[in-house]
């Protein structure tokens, strides 16, 4: 069943639900999810870069990440409640975290909901070389330093293919 059409990224007939693009740094998953929020009203983003971003001032700290984790599976769990279909936006890439964040945000907002899943593949050279330019033009993204990258597209080769009980987005 095809869920969106690939010119606009319409959804057709989602209720409120769950969207784990799984994917590492620079893999093209905020372009897509940008897309996706430009073309359907009832999409929210939940970006623990943004929330890292309030809290420390800084998208590229991690010194307060049970917070930023806490504080996003809980807006999550407040958009599913009030309808809308969420994007849970970071890279996603364990599949044991994938299934723990699932049923923490279904416990929090105390409701059955669909969880979608879709994949971003590419060469982490190419994704380095995103980000670097990225960061060269200016924009504010975070800072993901090489190594990193790698040991993302490590997890990313492990559990690409273990999507438990996702629906294929």
């Amino acid at each position: 069943k095809e869920f969106y059409s690939k010119e606009t990224i319409k959804i057709n007939n989602l209720n409120a639900g769950l969207l784990l693009p799984i994917g590492i740094s620079g893999s093209g998953k905020s372009t897509f999810i940008n897309k996706l929020v430009a073309d359907n009203e009832n999409v929210v983003v939940v970006s623990p870069d943004e929330i890292r971003r309030q809290i420390t001032g800084d998208v590229s700290d991690q010194s307060q990440n049970a917070e930023v984790f806490r504080l996003a599976k809980e807006r999550a769990a407040q958009e599913i409640n009030a309808g809308n279909f969420v994007v849970f936006d970071a890279t996603n890439t364990i599949p044991r975290f994938r299934n723990q964040l699932i049923e923490e945000i279904k416990e929090l907002s105390g409701k059955k909901f669909d969880a979608y899943y879709k994949v971003f593949e590419v060469n982490p050279e190419v994704a380095k070389g995103r980000i670097a330019k990225a960061i060269r033009s200016g924009q504010d993204r975070s800072k993901v330093p090489d190594d990193v990258i790698d040991r993302q597209f490590k997890q990313f080769e492990e559990g690409k293919n273990n999507t438990g009980n996702m629906i294929s987005f």
